[in-house]
């Protein structure tokens, strides 16, 4: 799990301060949607409360553009938000 956090870190940092090459894109892209497969596939084991998670999910949303990019994006987010208030719901 720490290998993700890694990843969303770097995915983070590429969606706001650098201006990729194309091949730097290309492979920034393919970065993004196989974290993206990874956190899906692994949702149940996420902490949506993590900081690195909010953060990477906010670079995947500005990383991938695509229709069923944004639409698998949206569906890990509330799947998250979900997870979130259900915890948050549990500790009152």
């Amino acid at each position: 799990m720490s290998s993700l956090h890694v990843t969303l870190s770097i995915l983070a940092k590429s969606a706001t301060r650098f201006r990729p090459l194309p091949q730097q894109t290309d492979e920034g892209l393919t970065l993004a949607s196989d974290a993206l497969d990874y956190m899906l596939k692994h949702r149940e084991e996420l902490d949506p409360r993590h900081p690195t998670l909010k953060i990477g999910m906010q670079a995947l949303k500005q990383i991938l553009t695509d229709p069923e990019s944004v639409l698998r994006v949206s569906e890990l987010s509330e799947y998250l938000a979900g997870v979130e208030k259900r915890m948050s719901d549990g500790k009152q």
